[in-house]
């Protein structure tokens, strides 16, 4: 009896002995197991946030870079542009102002190579209406190519003299004197018969500093504004 009650404690001490190393087990198990899947957790969630944060980063540096190098690439366009239109619009104003200064406004400085007295002209178109007053006007623009010259209005370029409207002949001292005489004037109203274009000739009548060669300026205003100038014939002869 004393043996059996003896085995009896025996036997509930080895299993309380089993019961309690597999509680430790299962404790240091389930330690472990956290253990190492907070710290898996932890270094996945570091490489996640580095990788997200990397791409974020990422993102936001190539936006930045983006949006920068667009604002400096604008800038730089705008500034090129800029420069370019103000380089543009100086060429195109000096250009439209040399031609405008030739063709109206100052008048138009030419020159007569035919010879002196011979009859040679410059003849220059513009328009009219009926009412608009004209005034014409021929000078000289140096001494050594001054001449006495003359200057007449027509309505067709073949036959001048049969239809000129109006002539002009030292009515004012020229810029530089030629050896004789002064500079021609010419002041006529267009009529309804005479309107649209019209020709301006400007020519010398026979006295001149140089034998060969005649420069001159034509002036011609319509109701008192310049008018545009076409040169129509050039060293021609008037007949």
């Amino acid at each position: 009896m004393h043996a059996t009650r003896w085995y009896v404690l025996v036997l509930v001490a080895f299993v309380a002995t089993l019961g309690v190393d597999t509680g430790c087990r299962e404790t240091d198990g389930d330690a472990d197991g956290d253990s190492d899947g907070d710290a898996d957790g932890d270094a996945d969630g570091d490489a996640d946030g580095d990788a997200d944060g990397d791409a974020d980063g990422d993102a936001d540096g190539d936006a930045v870079g983006d949006a920068d190098g667009d604002a400096d690439g604008d800038a730089d366009g705008d500034a090129d542009g800029d420069a370019d239109g103000d380089a543009d619009g100086d060429a195109d104003g000096d250009a439209d102002g040399d031609a405008d200064g030739d063709a109206d406004g100052d008048g138009v400085a030419g020159e007569i190579s035919g010879g002196c007295g011979v009859g040679y002209a410059d003849v220059y178109s513009f328009s009219v209406v009926e009412g608009d007053e004209v005034v014409v006007r021929g000078d000289t623009t140096a001494v050594a190519t001054a001449a006495d010259l003359g200057a007449s209005l027509f309505t067709d370029l073949a036959d001048p003299f049969g239809t000129e409207l109006a002539s002009g002949d030292d009515e004012f001292d020229c810029t530089f004197p030629p050896p004789d005489y002064q500079c021609p004037e010419v002041t006529w109203t267009a009529t309804a018969e005479a309107t649209g274009d019209i020709f301006a000739a400007v020519y010398d009548v026979g006295t001149c500093a140089d034998e060969a060669l005649v420069e001159y300026m034509l002036t011609v205003t319509v109701g008192g504004v310049p008018a545009t100038l076409t040169l129509a014939a050039d060293d021609v002869l008037l007949e």
